[in-house]
């Protein structure tokens, strides 16, 4: 199996959804959303195509219509599933093969999930468990304990030990006088690492789990993420999760972290930053003005005009989002939502080169130049010999100026190139500054 799409039409909150994953890509993948948006209906969809009857143990049939519909593509092939007014839930003809089922893991949330319903299993075992105990029938599942101690930074687990009942592990910490402390009376937090610790192991190509994170406290979440990805690469296996963590979406790498969006119905799983989903999600309250820009740079060279003054009595932020597409959606999000603060009091500043893209919006500055970065690089490509440039020539690939900006920066304290820059256009910062100005004082 090497190509899941998945389309979900008329299910509950959504109307339209579509995904299409490389399942050779090793990848984690992290999908946030607002409360209600379609994330968990999304995670029940995947799973049905492990069990047809997911929607009808976990939901209410009202969230069903005769519109509503499920479509698999994978490898090649459709499985197609519809509603079925009989037994009132989605239902298909279309038989999914082992193989595929057998690679896929779909983890439902609270209290569904087969995470939250092993502890019966593991009270009914007790008996034999014991007699492994005091027969010393058990063995130190190593990688196991490795895995606790990487995400807990403890030597807690170092003694766990593992016993194997009818091909089925159990696990448990010995005490003295023959006494354990057995896995389903392990912290919720630890039992939990434990219960992902059991998906992963099943090495198959895709693996969902709806709430990665619950439980776990912000530590053992970012140990946890650095190793899921650690394991993805080397086993060639996509994770895909939901969370409503911060501590995790701000370790996530720039192509592990997606938003759901939902434009009444219309669904869209889009790359995202940490500060884009931060700005909805979490939001930052309490100032008059917000100025949402592309990086760091960017945000550093708005800072450094503002700061000479000329901002009467106002309280405004600076927001580095990332690209200019995410800029100006981000802005389009606030101003139906006023997560922010009302239309008038949020704007985006890009960089020069995306003004062709832009022009027509009133809410957008436009640096003048095409990036502080590329002003920097065509200085330096047409006066290198200037003594501000000695020490620093490069000859690596730079059409972007991100590498001679680097080094610059490890020379000069950043005023100073800002202040450098500057002159290669001061009418045009000036007004650029004025602008920003007038934004704040308006």
């Amino acid at each position: 199996m090497n190509n899941f799409k998945i389309k979900i039409e008329n299910i509950q909150s959504i109307k339209h959804l579509e995904l299409d994953l490389d399942l050779n890509s090793g990848k984690v993948m992290c999908i946030v959303g607002k409360n209600g948006v379609g994330k968990t209906t999304f995670i029940k969809a995947i799973a049905t195509l492990l069990s047809a009857d997911i929607f009808k143990k976990t939901s209410s049939p009202y969230i069903f219509n005769s519109s509503s519909k499920i479509t698999y593509h994978i490898d090649g092939k459709d499985y197609i599933y519809t509603h079925n007014d009989k037994i009132q839930t989605i239902d298909s003809q279309d038989i999914v093969a082992d193989p595929i089922k057998n690679n896929i893991i779909g983890e439902l949330p609270l209290p569904h999930g087969k995470r939250f319903n092993f502890f019966q299993a593991i009270s009914d075992k007790d008996k034999e468990i014991r007699g492994k105990y005091i027969d010393k029938d058990y063995k130190t599942p190593i990688k196991l304990v490795e895995w606790y101690k990487k995400i807990y930074k403890s030597d807690k687990f170092n003694d766990l030990k593992e016993v194997n009942i009818k091909g089925e592990k159990y696990y448990f910490l010995p005490q003295k006088n023959n006494q354990y402390i057995r896995e389903d009376y392990f912290s919720s937090g630890e039992y939990f690492i434990l219960s992902i610790y059991r998906l992963i192991q099943q090495q198959k190509k895709l693996i969902v789990i709806d709430e990665l994170d619950i439980s776990l406290d912000a530590g053992a979440q970012v140990h946890l993420i650095k190793e899921l990805r650690e394991f993805c690469q080397e086993k060639s296996v996509t994770l895909l999760f939901t969370t409503h963590s911060l501590a995790v979406i701000k370790v996530l790498e720039d192509d592990e972290l997606f938003y759901l969006e939902s434009n009444k119905g219309k669904c869209e799983i889009v790359k995202r930053s940490y500060n884009y989903i931060k700005g909805i999600l979490y939001q930052f309250e309490g100032w008059d003005k917000y100025i949402l820009t592309e990086d760091r740079v960017l945000a550093s060279f708005i800072k450094w005009q503002l700061k000479s003054g000329g901002i009467l009595n106002k309280e405004y932020i600076v927001i580095p989002i990332g690209p200019a597409s995410s800029v100006i959606a981000l802005m389009d999000e606030n101003n139906g939502e006023n997560f922010f603060s009302t239309k008038n009091n949020v704007i985006s500043v890009v960089d020069g080169d995306q003004k062709n893209n832009y022009k027509d919006r009133e809410e957008v500055i436009f640096l003048p130049f095409k990036s502080v970065e590329k002003a920097l690089k065509k200085l330096y490509d047409n006066n290198r010999n200037d003594v501000f440039f000695q020490g620093v020539a490069t000859s690596e690939p730079d059409e972007k100026g991100k590498n001679i900006y680097k080094r610059m920066e490890e020379k000069h304290l950043q005023d100073k190139i800002f202040e450098f820059v500057t002159k290669s256009d001061k009418v045009g910062v000036d007004k650029f500054k004025l602008d920003l100005q007038n934004f704040i004082n308006q």
